[in-house]
């Protein structure tokens, strides 16, 4: 750890303020999750850092923003900082405006088809330009990380404590950080699937739960009960209508699916007058 800690510590010295070795990743589908060494500067900010892993895979996938976490950090020299951070990365699908003075060198082929200089297909939609990822199978993901890593990587070979978080950590109710469509978000598990590795997720402000797989759970987030921000009292008057009842109910005790259940049994047990 000192003695590659040092030799990418004199990288840095000579190349650029920053520098970032993928040590390790684990693929699902055309998504990963990727361990990474860094040395930099303490003036280095994260944005730069990304900027760099970006580079590093030559635009054909991007680093998730705000999924990047420090595992470990310590002095790698007097100027240096050495830490191990983790995030997940995913294709990236490069889009410009059509009025963009690219788009505009290039040539038509097919209805809102085009073709670039560096004869790459383009897709039009609306007033935008799409270019997908050269990354569409895991296999294809796994190769270029593969190229991209350190030597001696040992991709998908995480171990088990640094792994993602499998169902089988998870409890109905946990407050959990995830990734889904290239983005982060948090939200309450609502259900598991251990045998699929799947998860049910209710994310902040949605009314509708998504189900993901258990590899994009990022992390169980620690909760204050007492900064929960339950919804405003409604008034009953007359006849109750017990759908807006248990909705009412239901965004109170969102996370915790099972206590709701319970009460949702007794209240269509129960005969209002």
């Amino acid at each position: 750890m000192k003695k590659l800690g040092s030799e990418i510590a004199s990288t840095v010295a000579q190349a650029s303020r920053h520098s970032a070795l993928i040590q390790d990743f684990q693929v699902c589908g055309t998504q990963a999750k990727i361990r990474v060494q860094v040395v930099a500067s303490d003036t280095v900010s994260r944005k730069e850092i990304l900027s760099g892993l970006n580079e590093k895979f030559q635009g054909k996938l991007r680093a998730v923003p705000r999924s990047f976490r420090i595992t470990e950090s310590s002095s790698a020299d007097r100027n240096n900082v050495i830490a191990t951070v983790e995030g997940y990365v995913v294709p990236n699908v490069q889009v410009i405006v059509a009025s963009d003075e690219r788009a505009g060198k290039m040539k038509e082929v097919a209805a809102n088809m085009f073709l670039d200089d560096s004869d790459c297909i383009w897709n039009k939609t609306g007033e935008f330009l799409y270019k997908k990822s050269d990354v569409e199978t895991s296999e294809g993901l796994q190769a270029l990380l593969a190229e991209c890593s350190s030597e001696g990587a040992r991709p998908t070979r995480m171990r088990k404590a640094d792994a993602f978080l499998g169902p089988q950590e998870i409890s109905s109710g946990d407050f959990v950080s995830y990734m889904n469509r290239g983005e982060m978000g948090c939200g309450f598990i609502i259900a598991a699937d251990p045998a699929n590795r799947k998860v049910m997720v209710l994310a902040q402000n949605e009314e509708e739960p998504e189900v993901i797989d258990a590899f994009q759970v990022q992390d169980v987030l620690a909760m204050d009960e007492t900064q929960i921000k339950y919804p405003q009292e409604q008034e009953l008057s007359g006849a109750v209508d017990v759908n807006a009842l248990l909705a009412y109910y239901k965004r109170m005790y969102i996370y915790n699916p099972s206590y709701f259940q319970e009460l949702e049994n007794r209240i269509r047990g129960y005969a209002f007058m």
